[in-house]
């Protein structure tokens, strides 16, 4: 499976692209707190982090960052549904 993700990645060359979105992304989640966003950020970072999983053992690590941006999406979403239903009581 790596070899393909590492196929994916650099012959195409989608390794950069890929970190350079999830970045701008997650900062500007973060700025809104829209957790729509913060999930999309996660997901273009997901074949990064799944790639670095299964081939580089120092950088195992790396599947928590797509695991915290998910917690925050989740607190993103629990914030805002709390705030929708405050409005519509």
């Amino acid at each position: 499976m790596y070899e393909l993700l590492g196929k994916i990645l650099f012959s195409v060359n989608l390794f950069y692209p890929l970190l350079l979105v999830s970045a701008i992304l997650i900062i500007y989640a973060i700025f809104k707190r829209s957790w729509i966003v913060m999930v999309i950020s996660a997901l273009t970072l997901l074949p990064s982090t799944l790639y670095f999983l299964y081939t580089a053992p120092p950088f195992q690590f790396s599947i928590m960052i797509t695991l915290i941006q998910l917690f925050v999406a989740a607190l993103f979403y629990k914030k805002s549904n709390k705030e929708y239903k405050s409005f519509t009581s």
